[in-house]
């Protein structure tokens, strides 16, 4: 599922002496179809929390989701649909304050994007001075590992039409194009975009995006061109092959050029009954500033229940770089296997509960182990009350080919390292007002011992008025040095109505000491038409138990969409 379409449509709910019923308008504008085709595949589901149920109106079959497709009603008789010129207009105008070591600006931007239907399934954009200034700020986290670490993209740009680009493996470590690296810097400041365009959607069996930015120059970083190209074709219902292709190098003052080719299968029915099994393989070849490194693999999954599995192979060479996309670890192959088994046994407080086992070993390219995770036992159980309970036993390598520092002043000494922990955790269920989160791990910790906790808490104090606090704390032992490191979040949200919202979010760690506070109130003045303020503040905690201002900013945005 893409939980992050967002396209113009209304909906509203209200309770009735028959319960509670809700009404939802979806313009056919908003949605990408074949206007020769007058049947579609629609299915309808919703999910009572207080009863533990989910309902849906076709395609009730315990072992697919109800988002399948292939097992969706059917609506007819959609003739003569209207869908006006299918242009789109949203310009947006902003103000900002901005207060940086007691030097304060103001700022003011404009901007838009022009969206067009070129055909009902296929649509070009294009956009002028793009800003995010209302996107969620990213969740803070301390990496404990000797490899980078991996932020989702957020920005609604480029969150549109994304499914048209995603390319091989479902896996974050490798991603031929990761649109993150677009706009924002290594260090995570903004990079202006002031022109891009996009074409994303279907044109019978093809899939097409194609995606070209222009990046602004800023210290350190020459202007640039950033363009991506990625083609499918199904060559029958269960199989599709695809292309890939991207230039620029929009974080580096280089040239990188990227090509690849996957092939997926999928069968829905496999064996005859309901049973799902998908098989994708892909190769991936990197040009960059003349050297030519590859990376390629293979997936074959059997999603089901009550037997799951999966088993996987990855090859990525010490020099690829997709500078348009995200390497964690260059130079390794990886060995991935999984497998789990659903039982429902016939115990009224108890649901399910399930057993899994997992190994994943990851060698450099001369074979040499660098890292081995073996899970040999996963329990959860899931009780009729909706809350869960978790348990699992992972037994690691790690191999240190050079020194590593974990923490400031603490050191890891190459060599080979064995160790093991034990995790047990508890969920409650989201049908009651406050919600929690709970795990907690101990046991060996490289040469030495770590006790992890880590909590998500949320209380809905009415359906006006929530709050919710997150937490992970890790206490580390080593020979090399002790350490602790906490990172904690805090927040609220207000929602008085459907169209305004304020969200409010507080970060700390103990690593670098900073508070970070983003507030966002939002004002839908009705469906494509928003007004946003967002405040940001940057403080340093000092020993002294007092606060250092870093900088503040204030935005105003508004946003308006035209639809011809």
């Amino acid at each position: 599922p893409n939980m992050n379409w967002d396209a113009l449509w209304e909906g509203a709910g209200k309770f009735t002496e028959d319960g509670w019923v809700a009404e939802f308008a979806i313009p056919f504008r908003s949605l990408s179809f074949n206007l020769d085709s007058d049947s579609w595949a629609i299915n309808f589901g919703r999910s009572i929390p207080r009863l533990q149920e989910r309902h849906r109106w076709a395609g009730a079959i315990r072992q697919r989701s109800w988002i399948s497709v292939e097992n969706a009603g059917t609506v007819s008789g959609l003739r003569g649909l209207q869908r006006g010129l299918g242009i789109d207009l949203k310009p947006y105008a902003l103000g900002s304050w901005i207060d940086e070591s007691g030097q304060d600006r103001v700022e003011t931007e404009f901007g838009g994007d022009i969206f067009w239907q070129v055909t009902p399934s296929l649509t070009a954009t294009l956009t002028v001075n793009t800003d995010f200034a209302e996107t969620e700020v990213d969740d803070r986290v301390v990496n404990l590992s000797r490899f980078p670490l991996f932020f989702p993209e957020k920005r609604d740009f480029f969150l549109e039409g994304e499914e048209y680009f995603q390319f091989g493996p479902y896996s974050s470590s490798l991603l031929a194009f990761h649109s993150r690296t677009i706009g924002i810097d290594g260090n995570g400041e903004k990079v202006p975009i002031p022109l891009g365009a996009k074409v994303s959607g279907r044109q019978g069996k093809w899939g097409i995006g194609f995606l070209g930015t222009q990046l602004d120059a800023v210290s350190g970083l020459d202007e640039d061109e950033v363009a991506v190209a990625r083609l499918t074709y199904d060559v029958s219902p269960e199989t599709r092959i695809g292309s890939f292709f991207s230039y620029g190098d929009p974080r580096r003052n280089g040239e990188n050029m990227v090509g690849g080719l996957d092939v997926n299968y999928k069968n829905n029915h496999w064996g005859g009954g309901n049973n799902q099994v998908e098989f994708d393989a892909y190769e991936l070849v990197s040009r960059d500033n003349g050297e030519v490194d590859h990376a390629f693999g293979a997936g074959f999954r059997f999603p089901n229940e009550p037997l799951g599995y999966r088993l996987g192979f990855r090859q990525i060479d010490e020099g690829f770089r997709p500078a348009a996309g995200f390497v964690r670890r260059p130079g390794t192959r990886r060995y991935q296997s999984a497998v789990d088994y659903e039982f429902y046994p016939d115990i009224d407080w108890i649901r399910e509960y399930s057993l899994g086992m997992g190994y994943e070993l990851i060698t450099r390219l001369d074979n040499r182990t660098e890292s081995v995770e073996f899970e040999p036992v996963e329990f959860s159980v899931e009780f009729e009350s909706g809350d869960e309970f978790f348990a699992g036993i992972e037994m690691a390598r790690e191999v240190l080919f050079s020194p590593f520092e974990i923490s400031d002043g603490v050191i890891l000494p190459q060599g080979d390292y064995r160790f093991n922990d034990l995790t047990v955790g508890f969920e409650t269920s989201s049908k009651r007002p406050v919600s929690s989160e709970l795990y907690f791990t101990v046991g060996e910790f490289w040469n030495g011992n770590r006790w992890r906790l880590r909590s998500e808490n949320e209380w809905r104090v009415s359906k006006y008025f929530g709050l919710f606090g997150d937490a992970s704390f890790n206490q580390i032992d080593l020979p090399q040095g002790e350490f602790e490191v906490l990172v904690a979040s805090a927040g609220f949200r207000v929602t008085p109505n459907p169209r305004l919202s304020w969200n409010t979010l507080v970060q700390w760690d103990t690593v670098s000491d900073e508070v970070g506070l983003n507030s966002r109130l939002r004002y839908i003045v009705k469906p494509g038409c928003d007004v946003f303020l967002v405040f940001n503040k940057g403080m340093e905690y000092l020993d002294d138990r007092s606060f250092r201002s870093l900088e503040s900013d204030f935005t105003s945005k508004v946003g308006w969409t035209f639809r011809f």
